[in-house]
């Protein structure tokens, strides 16, 4: 998607969230905090304030892609499981189709990072905030927004299969997000666990 499609994105999604008619409900839905006409939105180790009538979020160093995400967010309003399970991104509806974009932007890069190196892996995982799990040989779950997180689970190569990784979500994560924000989350986490690896 070229600057241009960015631009227009995130212009509909400011016209979306400042037309939101019940902030607080739409605040108790994503689990986040409203201070008068504010959202304080938790995202990856982080909490911004978004002014739902300028759109302006604070600290201002997310690029155009985080921003957009947050205000899908904030104004989805799809029904969420109670208790959702978790599934790969192709078991998601319409997953399919962006798997091959999705699979090079997030768990490739995460394979290609760390391979067979599970304390290379704890350690990124660490420093980005995530929590082991005990998915595959080595996993941990990365809290993104407040009903999101990402499980990224290692599956360490032996004689007869190479490694491998894959990212668990919740199955319903399109109540909170369009498919192709989930698509660029996981190249997000998978940057982020790139960084913290040095």
């Amino acid at each position: 998607m070229g600057d241009i499609s960015y631009n227009d994105s995130y212009k509909l999604a400011v016209r979306r969230l400042q037309s939101l008619r019940d902030l607080e409900a739409a605040a108790k839905r994503c689990s986040v905090i409203l201070d008068g006409k504010v959202f304080i939105v938790p995202y990856l180790q982080k909490e911004y304030r978004l002014d739902t009538a300028s759109g302006n979020i604070e600290p201002d160093d997310l690029n155009l892609e985080e921003q957009i995400l947050i205000f899908h967010y904030l104004v989805s309003t799809a029904p969420a499981d109670d208790n959702p399970e978790l599934v790969t991104f192709a078991g998601l509806p319409g997953g399919m189709f962006y798997y091959p974009t999705y699979r090079k932007r997030g768990p490739n890069r995460v394979l290609k990072a760390f391979g067979n190196d599970p304390d290379a892996f704890f350690s990124a995982a660490e420093r980005s905030g995530g929590r082991k799990t005990s998915f595959g040989d080595a996993s941990a779950s990365i809290r993104v927004l407040p009903e999101i997180e990402f499980t990224v689970v290692l599956h360490l190569g032996d004689e007869e299969f190479p490694p491998e990784a894959q990212f668990l979500l919740r199955k319903d994560i399109t109540a909170f997000l369009p498919l192709e924000d989930v698509a660029v989350l996981g190249g997000i986490i998978a940057a982020r666990l790139q960084r913290a690896a040095g």
